[in-house]
């Protein structure tokens, strides 16, 4: 005949400061972001160390832990690495936007600009002043004004190559016009040995100082080339 052994746990008087059952070192549960280090020569005995910061515990060897790629993090006792959130400067953020309306508004003064010199293009003081250097700046204006907005979309290896020429050489345009008008209201365009070089002076200085621009891009391509940098020393964003 079989006997049966019944015991009452809750009778059961344990000599441990809180009166449960204590717990045997040889076989504690680690936490999800612990790892087990053996303690002496058995391998059932072990004892838990949380794992360094970034690092998870991988459930296949719970004596390593493993480190999460760059584009995730950890999160607290986890056992596996989430997807980071992605911030960038973005056009709905405080600055941006403050910046995209001042942009949107030089653009359409630029508009209202072109319209007026176009109307009375044949006026004498839009001949003095000149009608190729007039919308030559006008262009480069709109241009550089343009270029505010690679800054405000997701950024990408292509943008980060095209915004920083598109931004100088506009800005080179622009003011090389102005040096250019500047040298024949001044009268320094005359010191030119030729009547071709003095006739063709400002579309010259502007040709000039944009092909100067354009090596200097170049050799920045050539030496340093942009390219896209994440920052992941923080926690949960890039």
């Amino acid at each position: 005949w079989e006997r049966e052994l019944t015991m009452n746990e809750s009778k059961i008087q344990w000599h441990t400061k809180d009166r449960k059952a204590p717990i045997s070192r040889c076989s504690q549960d680690c936490k999800p972001s612990q790892k087990r280090h053996l303690r002496g020569e058995h391998n059932c005995c072990y004892q838990c160390e949380d794992c360094p910061s970034g690092y998870f515990q991988n459930k296949n060897d719970p004596s390593e832990c493993i480190q999460c790629p760059q584009h995730q993090w950890l999160l607290e006792e986890n056992s596996t690495c989430q997807n980071r959130t992605i911030e960038y400067l973005e056009v709905t953020d405080h600055l941006p936007l403050v910046m995209l309306t001042l942009t949107i508004l030089a653009l359409v003064q630029m508009a209202v600009i072109t319209g007026i010199f176009t109307k009375y293009r044949s006026t004498p003081a839009m001949r003095y002043i000149g009608t190729f250097p007039t919308f030559l700046i006008v262009l480069s204006s709109t241009s550089l004004c343009g270029s505010f907005f690679f800054f405000i979309i997701k950024p990408s290896a292509q943008i980060c190559r095209v915004r920083q020429p598109f931004f100088f050489i506009s800005l080179t345009v622009s003011l090389a016009t102005l040096l250019g008008k500047v040298m024949q209201s001044s009268g320094l365009d005359q010191t030119l040995r030729t009547l071709l070089l003095r006739r063709h002076s400002l579309a010259l200085c502007v040709l000039f100082n944009t092909a100067v621009q354009s090596l200097l891009c170049a050799f920045w391509y050539l030496w340093d080339p942009p390219s896209l940098e994440e920052n992941t020393n923080m926690e949960k964003t890039i």
